[in-house]
């Protein structure tokens, strides 16, 4: 793409999967037009309290007794995947909230997406429902200052 080309750039649940998050950030800092914001929703899907490792356990027992098809998940090759992941060990809003402000982000702030996850606990079956309570989630909006250079 070319260098600002985009008002604004949207990542759900991607950044704690990429092997190289600064230069993602690097790239959408060179994408956005100065004055565009990134929204970046995602989350620490590796640690979890020990109430939140309780209600996965309890979501994952309720979908196994209501019959509900279980993701059969080879763990050697999941672990070889994860394993590559620069956020292997969590994602931190306050560690993305460091690395957007390196990148060059201005103006970031958490952003309110509760209603989302309402919607999405309203639509899905009830097991799927208490999971989604199971991890720390977060949203942070960020902005390209107005002012600034296409990349850093």
């Amino acid at each position: 793409d070319e260098d600002a080309s985009y008002d604004a750039a949207i990542t759900r649940h991607l950044v704690w999967t990429l092997t190289d998050p600064e230069a993602a950030l690097s790239e959408w800092f060179r994408v956005l037009r100065p004055g565009g914001r990134l929204l970046i929703i995602d989350g620490d899907w590796v640690n979890r309290t020990r109430w939140q490792a309780l209600v996965n356990r309890f979501g994952t027992w309720l979908r196994e007794k209501r019959g509900a098809a279980v993701h059969q998940i080879d763990a050697d090759t999941h672990a070889s995947i994860t394993s590559r992941f620069y956020f292997k060990d969590g994602l931190s809003r306050p560690r993305l909230e460091a690395m957007l402000t390196a990148a060059g982000f201005t103006d970031i702030v958490p952003a309110d997406y509760i209603q989302v996850v309402r919607e999405q606990q309203r639509a899905a079956p009830l097991h799927d429902a208490i999971r989604l309570a199971s991890s720390t989630r977060f949203a942070l909006l960020a902005r390209k200052p107005a002012d600034a250079a296409v990349s850093r």
